[in-house]
Parts: structure tokens; sequence; C-alpha cells
């Protein structure tokens, strides 16, 4: 069985996926050998992308797909990007492989959570409820959702530079972490570059000017 074949046989289990989701969730299946048309099969589109297509954002969604290779599937990651028209979209992928072990495509499952939280808005003002349960989890899960990818992304970028103890990096390896994360266009991220202050215990204004600075040296 060829790369392609392995990866065309997933289209029925997407199909079903589309299915049983319904509207809001969009399912697409690519292949990464040729990666601006990834797209082999997409149902519900809610990032207007058709068959032909490639992924959203290049740099970001390929970096991050393909260093997760080893995984089996990243599940309930949060992403906000202009791609995405500002809506809140939950990002599930299950990770394709051949017999060697490569990383040949995935299969993506999107959902637009900001139709939910919509509609959960709607609700709170129907009902007059000052304390909407359901917008206090929808707003919990989205929090600790950006954390966990935030996470994932600094430890990439640890790995880059040969470290592993966020507590015992310099000021210069925290620049370049910053630097490494900005390449990969991270902060475009609603969110992230908060989370990546915390985490990486600076301020805002510092990473923007690190930021500011790697435009600058690269001009």
């Amino acid at each position: 069985m060829t790369n392609r074949e392995l990866i065309e046989s997933y289209v029925p289990f997407a199909k079903f996926l589309s299915a049983v989701c319904g509207p809001t969730c969009e399912v697409v299946l690519h292949d990464l050998s040729d990666i601006e048309h990834s797209i082999i099969y997409i149902e519900n589109s809610i990032t207007d992308r058709k068959a032909g297509d490639g992924l959203i954002n290049f740099t970001f969604e390929a970096s991050f797909e393909r260093e997760n290779a080893k995984e089996t599937f990243s599940a309930n990651l949060v992403n906000q990007t202009a791609a995405y028209k500002g809506d809140l979209i939950r990002t599930s992928t299950f990770y394709i492989r051949n017999k060697a072990n490569d990383l040949i495509g995935f299969l993506g499952v999107n959902q637009n959570y900001s139709e939910l939280t919509r509609l959960c808005h709607s609700f709170e003002r129907m009902a007059n409820l000052t304390n909407n349960p359901i917008q206090q989890a929808l707003s919990s899960e989205a929090a600790f959702s950006v954390k966990q990818f935030v996470n994932t992304r600094i430890s990439a970028a640890m790995s880059r530079i040969g470290r592993s103890d966020v507590d015992a990096l310099t000021k210069t390896e925290r620049r370049r972490i910053i630097e490494l994360l900005a390449q990969e266009s991270l902060f475009t991220v609603k969110g992230c570059v908060n989370m990546t202050a915390k985490l990486l215990n600076v301020s805002v204004p510092t990473i923007y000017r690190y930021i500011n600075s790697a435009k600058e040296d690269n001009a």
C-alpha cells in the first residue's frame, strides 16, 4: 500500500466523523507530501477551505504537526487566528504514519466553539443569569487548553536549544526561545503572549521588545 492509499483509507472514517459531529465541526484529511495542496478530503468546512487547499498557516501548523509526530494524536487545543475569522476553534488531530513510522498525513477535527459560546450568551441574557455554569466551564477549558498548547511549544523550543528546565534558563536563552516562538507565529494566537510571559517568568513588554529587536536584526 502506498502512502497515498494509506491516507485515502481514512476517508470513510472522516465521513463518519463529519456526519456524527455536525455542521459546526470541520473534518479534514491531509496528505503531507504536498503541503501547499495537502487537503484530500474536507467536510463541514468552517475555515473556508476545499480539497486541494493547504494548511491554514504553513509555518505554525505544519511545524506543530511534524514535531508531534511521535504522538498518536493531540486533542482539544484551542486556537484563535485571523484565518478562522476570529472564532474560537478547538482542534484535535490524529497522526497518520506509514510502516516506517514516518508522518505522512493527519486527520484533523476543528470544532467552532464560538457558536456554542454565543448560544450560551444568548441563553444567559434570556434567562437573566449572572453566573452561567456553562460559560464558566467553557472559559476554564479554553484557559487550560491555551496553557497546554503554549507549554508544548515552549518545550519544543527548549529542546532545540538543548535545555529542559525553564527555571534554569538564562536571559539570553529566554530571549532565543521567544524568538523561536515568534518565528512559528505563536503570538498571533489569542492569549499566547500572556501565557508565554507567565510560563517563562518574563513580562509581556519584554516579549514584545525581544520580538521587535529580532525583526530589526533581520531587516
